[in-house]
């Protein structure tokens, strides 16, 4: 069967005209980049932003944690026109960070970098380029999903730059064959850059970022099928390297390893406790590597005070989580009832999760985990958490399911996908032996834009939307959601992997913070929208992350904001998703019976502009994924000692 949902079934309109989404208080972070204020990371806090959470909320102790890229920013946030920092938690330097808070303690995880997993010097990697026709050693990462240049033997060859120069879709130039590719960030996945460059014949590949870091930030994926060395380099190094081309220079590259001394680099952080209320002002009360050197996303459930991490690594070099450190890099629970104190519960492995949100529904506790390189959702019920992955569902999703949210009833889930022009996908829940794809959500997908994190606050839907800001989504229906309110914080930008990471939406709601990647934290206010219903839903955001880019652009003021919402929503994108092959999954050792198609989607060539009509059709779904728990014993708490 074919499904095939139509703009006349989305109910989508404009943003209410009487709604408004305003810019009510802004704080700005220095961007190291040879256009803006040059930032120190060893003393101050500095840009680029990740994700943002909040405490007190309007009170005389208004906090805004704000995710930085070398630490935690603390912002004294009770007078939304004089925001100021009153304290700065360093790390190491990482383009992905998560803050969450349980009473007045905060929570901090970082995922992998190459600043992060350093225990003595040297450190930094570096390779042999020509720029401007001379040999020079530049800074370099390499991906974690191609092979290791160790492995390989000294590679030299010719570096030409690639057609198309992102590398997203098939390579046509042949002179890349049997010389190094040159492909610019954006766009796609590196591991989808890496592979059309190797499917036209390159040895290796060079892809450059495109913001001026101090070592462009590592590279992660799925690296099926790929059997080449992948690297990155700085954006100046990239750019010299296509100029010299275009010049005739003929730049070269030697491939191998050469070590150099760099005091930016230092040892991974694990997991970074805060008390937040010390006397004196918020004070650093742990910092440990016991259970792992990253995770990707962190969220707390504040009623049974429990912390869930999903997407944990170890550093090879590093020796407190050797006993954790085998697996994906799936789901991970620690009772946090002594935040200062944490002690380990369960994990599960079986699959790499991006982000993870707990709700709970008809008694019992259930959690939705992102799988981003599977495509997948995994649902688990959790209300014995020492059974985690006993009892899962998983449905397969159109493209990298990067985060999720269920609506407050549990019969619908919204997944964002991280890829350009991919809307938000809905999906009925009800029946768990037939879910099925409803439709989906987007803003300016003409321009290729790109949602990143969705969260839920009673029927409301809260949108980091990278380049489009924050959008606000009434989701009373949830199958004909309707987007009440927009704020652009970086107008400069109309797509790709800039603007607003996070949002973090006040209880009252009417107030919302934002961090931009490049602009700093915003204090938004929410005027004249439908009432808030929140039905006594007790969500807590599940993060997000993941972001595989971020750009350089001039730190936005709070004139500066764009339009609040004249724009109309997209009524559905329009995407072909095509049947793959039936999939058997695997889940805590149970063979759960599945029929879980592979889809993939690409933007077809039909306008996909505010207001025109879209479609996007679907392969049926029916993922009979279920395991079975024979034993349902009530978890009965935590912190008594007895796990």
């Amino acid at each position: 069967l074919i499904l095939t949902t139509g703009a006349s079934s989305t109910g989508l309109r404009a943003a209410d005209d009487e709604a408004s989404l305003d810019v009510i208080g802004h704080y700005g972070y220095p961007l190291n980049d040879a256009s803006h204020e040059q930032c120190d990371y060893q003393s101050r806090s500095c840009a680029p932003l990740s994700d943002v959470w909040g405490t007190g909320e309007g009170g005389p102790d208004a906090l805004a944690l704000v995710g930085v890229l070398n630490g935690v920013s603390i912002v004294n946030a009770t007078h939304a026109e004089s925001l100021s920092e009153v304290a700065f938690f360093p790390g190491c330097l990482t383009e992905w960070r998560d803050i969450k808070t349980l009473d007045k303690y905060a929570f901090i995880v970082e995922d992998y970098t190459a600043f992060c997993g350093c225990r003595q010097q040297p450190c930094e990697k570096a390779i042999n380029l020509t720029l401007g026709g001379n040999w020079t050693d530049v800074a370099a990462t390499e991906g974690t999903f191609s092979v290791p240049l160790e492995s390989v033997r000294p590679l030299r060859g010719s570096v030409v730059p690639a057609e198309p120069l992102n590398g997203c879709g098939a390579v046509n130039n042949t002179e890349v064959a049997g010389q190094i590719a040159l492909i610019q960030r954006g766009e796609c996945t590196f591991a989808e850059k890496t592979l059309n460059a190797q499917r036209a014949g390159a040895v290796a590949v060079i892809i450059y970022n495109n913001r001026e870091d101090e070592v462009p930030p590592s590279m992660g994926g799925e690296g099926t099928g790929i059997t080449i060395p992948s690297l990155m380099v700085r954006h100046s190094v990239g750019k010299q390297l296509v100029e010299d081309y275009a010049a005739e220079l003929a730049p070269e590259a030697r491939l191998a390893w050469r070590m150099r001394d760099n005091p930016l680099y230092g040892r991974a952080d694990g997991v970074v406790v805060v008390k937040l209320d010390a006397e004196g002002g918020p004070e650093e009360v742990l910092r440990t590597r016991e259970w792992f050197s990253f995770a990707h996303n962190i969220f707390i459930e504040e009623d049974r005070k429990l912390l869930w991490a999903c997407g944990m690594s170890c550093h090879a070099t590093e020796e407190e989580c050797d006993d954790f450190r085998d697996g994906n890099g799936g789901i991970m629970v620690l009772d946090i009832s002594v935040p200062e104190k944490p002690t380990f519960i369960a994990q599960w492995q079986d699959v790499y999760i991006h982000d993870v949100v707990v709700t709970e529904f008809d008694g019992r506790k259930i959690l939705y985990g992102a799988g981003i390189y599977d495509s997948s959702v995994y649902r688990f019920d959790v209300t014995d958490p020492r059974k985690l992955g006993a009892t899962a569902v998983y449905w397969k999703t159109p493209a990298m399911a990067h985060n999720t949210w269920p609506t407050p009833d549990q019969h619908y889930v919204y997944v964002t996908h991280e890829d350009s022009a991919m809307p938000v996908t809905v999906w009925d829940v009800s029946d768990l032996t037939n879910i099925q794809y409803v439709t989906n959500i987007s803003f300016h997908s003409s321009n290729g834009t790109i949602p990143h994190n969705v969260q839920f606050q009673g029927n409301r839907a809260y949108l980091g939307y990278y380049s489009e800001g924050v959008t606000v989504w009434d989701i009373s229906t949830p199958t004909h959601p309707e987007m009440i309110a927009h704020r652009d914080t970086s107008p400069q930008y109309y797509n790709g992997f800039h603007g607003v990471w996070g949002t973090y939406p006040f209880a009252d709601g009417k107030h919302v913070y934002a961090s931009d990647i490049e602009g700093g934290l915003f204090y938004l206010e929410l005027s004249n929208a439908p009432p808030l219903d929140d039905g006594g839903e007790e969500g807590e955001d599940g993060g997000g992350d993941g972001g595989e880019d971020a750009g350089d652009g001039s730190p936005a003021s709070p004139d500066d904001g764009g339009e609040e919402g004249d724009a109309a929503a997209d009524d559905q994108a329009a995407f072909s998703f095509n049947a793959g092959s039936f999939a058997l999954g695997l889940v805590a050792g149970l063979v759960l019976m599945a029929v879980a198609f592979g889809f993939s989607a690409r933007a077809t060539s039909g306008a996909r502009g505010p207001g025109s009509e879209q479609r996007l059709t679907a392969e049926q779904r029916n993922p009979l994924v279920r395991g079975t728990d024979d034993d349902d014993d009530d978890f009965d708490g935590v912190g008594d000692g007895s796990l």
